[in-house]
């Protein structure tokens, strides 16, 4: 079995010679495997042993197509209770490069979602909390992206602002009511530490999956959103505010259009819990990296960037 990622290499990926660590080229080829191995057992895995791995050139700043010589990793798979007995599967050669992994399994499997993936819960929206008004988001509406939709969120204390980049929504989210914020039905999503975490040191943004049975593929809460009607509730992921809102959304903001371009995103963060729910995930197109806190969302081919820092950890190329 083959399994491909496309990643770019930035310069908060390199070492001080300016080429790739290779313990973060190490960590994109587990998730290139995991892709193909959660295809395969139709289910969660985890990596248990990595071997044979021989980097044979250095990648500096700029699209990796892979090394010459492909490394290879043997994975051991655990499957959650109930699913079928743990396997061995050798996902080689593996490299990044080619095309990327919602794109490569079959759109007519068993269970397959709409970008064919298997069982893989994918990014359906991200948000940052902005200032009152989202007056940032004017510089993306001026660079041409139209602003979607726009509602208040009666009992949780904000407003927002979206804009569709590719097959991604980008919310930008304010508090208009600090009192609903700080309530205690909302206050365990940590809003009002989010909104001020240049002081805090909390995450200012929020990452929203969808998937094929809305289960949540990791430890969550209930939380039932005072503005949803009969009680419906959102799992949320189990973790400090220092890491981004994580959870499962009810629906898909994004219309399925084939011609939309698909989107890469990166957060940065200063620190990642390695077994945390974000870093325990493998999520079609997103990419988790250290350094100032920065979401970056591209499109392939995009020409056009728009920066909004440092009024807003945002960068998005279009």
């Amino acid at each position: 079995m083959q399994a491909s990622i496309l990643q770019s290499v930035f310069p908060q990926d390199t070492n001080s010679l300016g080429t790739l660590f290779a313990g973060t080229l190490v960590g994109w080829m587990d998730k290139a495997a995991a892709y193909a191995a959660m295809r395969r057992v139709r289910g969660g895995v985890v990596t248990a042993a990595m071997e044979e791995i021989a980097f044979r050139e250095p990648r500096r700043p700029g699209r990796l197509r892979g090394p010459h010589q492909p490394a290879r990793a043997h994975r051991r798979l655990a499957r959650a209770p109930g699913g079928r007995q743990p396997r061995a599967v050798r996902a080689g050669p593996l490299h990044p490069g080619g095309r990327r992994p919602r794109r490569q399994a079959d759109p007519g499997a068993a269970g397959a979602g709409p970008h064919g993936l298997t069982r893989v819960h994918r990014l359906d929206h991200v948000f940052v909390m902005c200032a009152p008004g989202a007056p940032e988001g004017r510089a993306l509406e001026d660079a041409g992206l139209e602003c979607v939709r726009s509602r208040a969120h009666p009992g949780q204390g904000t407003h927002n602002r979206c804009w569709f980049v590719g097959d991604l929504m980008l919310e930008l989210l304010w508090i208009d009511d600090p009192v609903a914020a700080a309530s205690p039905g909302v206050a365990r999503l940590r809003l009002p530490e989010r909104d001020r975490w240049s002081e805090t040191g909390a995450a200012p943004f929020g990452a929203a999956l969808h998937g094929p049975d809305g289960e949540p593929p990791f430890p969550a809460w209930d939380y039932a959103p005072p503005y949803f009607p009969d009680g419906r509730v959102i799992p949320v992921a189990v973790a400090p505010p220092s890491e981004p809102l994580l959870f499962i959304t009810p629906g898909v903001s994004v219309p399925t259009d084939p011609e939309r371009p698909a989107a890469r995103c990166e957060i940065r963060l200063p620190a990642w819990d390695p077994a945390g729910p974000m870093a325990s995930l493998a999520v079609a197109g997103l990419t988790l990296t250290t350094g100032d806190p920065l979401l970056s969302i591209a499109l392939e081919g995009g020409s056009r960037t728009v920066d909004l820092t440092p009024d807003l950890p945002i960068r998005v190329r279009f």
